[in-house]
This record gives structure tokens, sequence and C-alpha cells, in this order.
């Protein structure tokens, strides 16, 4: 039989167990898995809700109420009441549901948020490496069951290969890796996230899987955020960083040079990304993020007297300005009180424990806010929150590194 310590030890793995494979639920909604698009976000919050508390109150001990924590979860569910303060009582409602597990991730332990953030890396690692091999068989022309799906009412379709989903939309002309999720962007900034978090530890096949599937995603952006979270990781976590820089930008002048020149530049690299790098018109040409109509309104709004509150998401939905996303609609929608809001709620997981890689990683997020204004997004929180356990001093980082 077992002893009472040991019952005890496998009780706790069980129900550990269960918050996290819950919270990689509400990681993966947000993230818009195919597999998830039926379930509601509140239905994902409210499971892994009843898990995290279900682990509250069986270990207590393993729970903080510092007021710092205390206060991050204040300004959490306050910010996001404030997006959405021209929605219905059911919103409001969805808020704290949605806000419950997210408030007991900032409550627990050090030692179990870097377990957390090592198990969502190695699943995330497993379910890519599973998808890039049958994207490469599908890319090799090989004939895999499939069925047509939809997103949004018709805003997205795809062939539905299970493993992976292939956007039919007419602007991708060449095949991007999306895995399971709706864009080949968002796959790509979460992934570049992740290899922050992990500071980039390349020992870890997981943390390979990550980097090779933001490569395969020929995402501008996620390549940008990946280049600038490799230069600052060289900066702070390497005794010779000028030597690895160099290396890197020599390696990017080498990788820049052929595949500009190989095949007369056409290449799907060289058409992704070098091109789409250009400057045109004083921008990239890569940077289309948003219509006319959406930088025509938001050059009138900043000086108009709704620049301070914003105009609230519905009545952005009834202008029809156009598909657009990043910082201008977060604005628009919200204003200069919304966006403070949400950069106090960021400073505010900082003074937990703070650190130079840590405020390098709110950067990388802030550069990816321009472009994809998601920073409220469950997978971009939970991944920021555990990083900042990761990095919280060199003694934890010492006895909780893995590999």
């Amino acid at each position: 039989m077992l002893k009472a310590s040991e019952f005890l030890n496998k009780q706790d793995k069980i129900l550990f167990f269960l918050l996290k494979t819950s919270l990689l639920l509400v990681f993966l909604h947000s993230m818009n898995a195919w597999f998830l698009w039926k379930i509601t976000p509140a239905i994902a919050g409210a499971i892994s809700f009843v898990f995290c508390f279900l682990y509250l109150i069986t270990r207590p001990s393993l729970f903080s109420t510092r007021q710092i924590f205390i206060l991050s979860i204040f300004i959490l569910v306050i910010v996001r009441l404030y997006v959405i303060r021209d929605a219905n009582i059911n919103a409001y409602i969805e808020v704290f549901i949605r806000s419950s597990p997210l408030a007991l991730i900032i409550l627990l332990a050090y030692e179990k948020k870097i377990e957390l953030l090592r198990f969502i890396t190695s699943t995330l690692g497993l379910l890519l490496f599973v998808s890039l091999l049958a994207w490469i068989c599908f890319l090799a022309g090989c004939n895999l069951p499939h069925s047509s799906i939809e997103y949004n009412n018709g805003q997205y379709w795809f062939d539905n290969y299970y493993l992976f989903i292939h956007d039919l939309n007419p602007y991708f002309v060449i095949p991007r890796f999306s895995s399971v999720f709706l864009e080949p962007g968002h796959l790509g900034m979460i992934t570049s996230f992740l290899l922050f978090a992990n500071r980039f530890e390349l020992k870890r096949i997981e943390v390979i899987i990550l980097l090779i599937a933001t490569l395969f995603t020929f995402s501008l952006a996620a390549y940008i955020l990946l280049f600038i979270s490799v230069m600052f990781f060289l900066l702070v976590r390497t005794k010779k960083p000028l030597i690895y820089l160099s290396l890197f930008v020599v390696f990017l002048l080498i990788g820049y040079q052929f595949f500009s020149q190989y095949n007369n530049g056409n290449n799907i690299v060289n058409n992704l990304i070098i091109e789409r790098l250009r400057i045109e018109d004083q921008s990239l040409a890569g940077d289309t993020r948003y219509s006319e109509l959406m930088d025509s309104y938001y050059n009138e709004f900043i000086y108009s007297d709704k620049v301070f509150t914003g105009i609230g998401f519905n009545k952005y939905e009834k202008l029809n300005l156009g598909a657009n996303a990043g910082y201008k609609v977060f604005i628009v929608q919200n204003g200069i009180l919304g966006t403070l809001l949400l950069i106090f709620l960021y400073i505010s997981f900082i003074l937990y424990h703070p650190s130079i890689e840590i405020i390098l990683l709110l950067l990388v997020y802030a550069l990816s806010f321009l472009q994809r204004a998601y920073a409220l997004w469950e997978c971009e929180l939970i991944i920021f929150i555990l990083a900042v356990a990761m990095y919280k001093t060199k003694e934890i980082k010492q006895h909780y590194a893995y590999g």
C-alpha cells in the first residue's frame, strides 16, 4: 500500500497535470487552433478555472497572495473590462471567467510556473513536430485525407488536413506553415515569444522544433521578432556578445546574398521575406496591416476629443474600415487610457522580479504589438507571466534550469 506521503505526492502530480492540461487548452484556444473553434472562450476559461481552483484548495501553500500579485490581477480585470465596456452583461461575465485561470497562474509558486512553461513548450513542440512532418509530406505531393472548413462566417477558408490546415485564400500564393492555427503570423509570433522565454536553449529538442516552425511560417513579422530577440539575447546572455553578434550578422548577410540571387530572386525566401523588407513610400513593402480607410480615420482620430477614451469595439466595427490589425486598432478602440492600462499591466508583471531579460522581452512584445495588438490574448499573457518566473533571479534559474 502507498504511504501517506507517496499518496499525497501522486495526488499532487495528477492534480497539477490536470491544471497544466487545462491551461494548455486555454493557450491553444487563444491561438485559434481549428479543433477548438466550436468552444467559446468562456467555456475554455471555465474548464481551466475548475482545475486551477481544485489545485489551489488542495495545495494552498503553492500559491502566494503578495500585494504585487493582487495588483496585477486587479489591473488585468480592469483593462479587460475597459476594452469591452460597450458590450452586454454576458461579455462582462466572460471577462471574470477568462481572467480567473490567469489570476491563479499569477499566484502560483515560481517553481510551478517554470514547470508549466516547460510543459507548454514541450507539448506545443510535439504538436508542431507532427504537424511539420505532415506539412512536408503535403509539399512533396502526398495525397493526404482532408476536408473543408471555414472560420468566422467565411472570412477564412481552409483545406483541413487535421494535423495542419492549408489556407485557400488567394493572398497565400506560396504555401506557408500555420500548423493547426489560424494564421502563420500568429504561430510565428507566439513561437518567437516562447523561444525568448525558454532562453533559446537549442540543446532542447522542443526549442529547436519551435525555431524550425517559426522559419517555416515565412512570416516577415515573426522573422523580425526572432532577429531582434536573438540580438537582445546575444547582448545580455553571452560572455563575448560582439563576437557572436558579428557572426550572426555575417550569417544573415550571407543568407541575404544567397536568396536574393538564387534563381534570379524567384524563390520563396526572397519573395516572402527579402522583397517585403524594401522601403516603399517611406514604409516597408511588407507593411500591409492597415487599409487606406483605417489610416485616414486614425490620422483624424488622434486629434479628436475621443483620443483619450477611444470609441469602443462596437462603434469601431460599425465603421467598416476593412481588415486591420495593430496598435492603431487598439488605440482607436481604447484610446490613451486603455493603452496606459495595458502598459501598467505588463509593468506590474515585471515588478514581481525585474531583470534585464524580462525587460527586453517586454520590448519584443511592444514591437509585436505595433503590427498585432494581441497583448490580451491568453497565450501572450501566459508566456510573459511564466517568463518572469524563468528569469526571476540567477539562483532560481540555476536551480530549476532544464536539461
